[in-house]
């Protein structure tokens, strides 16, 4: 019998910052223009090297918190609240819009990195043109 991979669970207390960071995420992106909320979610200057263990525990606390919310937790609210909680914890965060034409449809799409090291959204980026990037790290 083999048994499934063991991950970390997120503490508690990182479960409740990523529950209300895509509740904070969500409201704002419905009443604020995009770029006011990315400026806003990376306000932190970057005073430390991204840990990817950290990043990590992040990332699995915001998507465990998407899929249960009762409303549409998407790319944009993820990347929002992942950027929020990055830039809290003073990692270098870059806040990346783009936009692809698919099936004669305009899509968008938000993703996160730090530094060289993707975050969330990162698995399709390459299919869209970056429009606006929003950066808290100074060297970029």
């Amino acid at each position: 019998m083999t048994r499934r991979p063991h991950f970390d669970r997120p503490a508690p207390t990182l479960l409740t910052e990523a529950g209300l960071a895509v509740l904070r995420a969500s409201i704002a992106i419905r009443l604020r223009p995009f770029a006011t909320v990315a400026t806003y979610a990376i306000v932190r200057r970057a005073i430390a090297e991204p840990d990817p263990a950290a990043i990590a525990s992040v990332v699995r606390a915001v998507e465990a918190w998407a899929r249960r919310m009762p409303w549409r937790a998407l790319c944009m609210e993820q990347g929002i609240a992942a950027a929020i909680m990055l830039a809290r914890r003073g990692f270098p965060v870059t806040l990346f819009y783009g936009a692809a034409m698919t099936d004669g449809e305009l899509k968008a799409h938000v993703w996160v990195r730090s530094d060289e090291l993707d975050v969330i959204g990162c698995e399709n980026a390459s299919n869209f043109a970056i429009l606006s990037q929003f950066s808290n790290d100074s060297s970029s």
